[in-house]
């Protein structure tokens, strides 16, 4: 098999000079798009992200369906902690793989004073330290920390900077 691929590349130089060029070009096709999809990734996990949000809990602030809101991954993984009324995506404490968006409305060390939904009395709850409460605009459609309790700080994504879409609706959020 050997002498027969010699005798070939030999007899005809130039399919060396393409299987050569052909092999080049597909490394380097091959190394630009690892590439390109590491810098995406990177983008995407440390700078900014768009995030499709659909559900009443965040009425009237962000509509019931059809958003795409503009979240900033940056400033909390590298410069603070959620802050009070920052507009925070965070993944569902029980529901791995889902997300929230919800309202920052207590931070560690602060006291949550929440109506308890079985007894219909209001508790008083002390944020732990790396943790941040979170609810819901529409209190009465909302899923959040009166439900589940505070949330850790490692749970949150980004804080959300706008809405994108619907365009007519385009906003600033912060």
């Amino acid at each position: 098999m050997s002498s027969l691929l010699r005798n070939l590349f030999s007899k005809h130089p130039e399919v060396v000079s393409t299987v050569k060029s052909t092999a080049r070009d597909t490394y380097i096709a091959l190394c630009l798009t690892g590439q390109l999809l590491t810098l995406a990734y990177l983008f995407d996990r440390y700078l900014f992200r768009l995030v499709g949000v659909k559900g009443p809990s965040m009425l009237p602030t962000i509509g019931e369906r059809n958003n795409l809101l503009l979240l900033d991954c940056f400033t909390y993984a590298f410069l603070r902690s959620p802050q009070k009324n920052d507009i925070v995506v965070a993944e569902n404490p029980f529901k791995p793989g889902h997300t929230l968006v919800k309202r920052v409305l207590y931070v560690e060390g602060e006291m949550a004073e929440v109506m308890d939904q079985r007894s219909q009395a209001y508790v008083s709850v002390v944020v732990p330290k790396g943790h941040v409460w979170i609810e819901g605009d529409n209190k009465s459609n909302s899923r959040d920390s009166r439900d589940f309790g505070p949330i850790s700080v490692n749970l949150v994504d980004g804080v959300v900077r706008a809405r994108v879409w619907p365009w007519e609706l385009r906003q600033r959020l912060d």
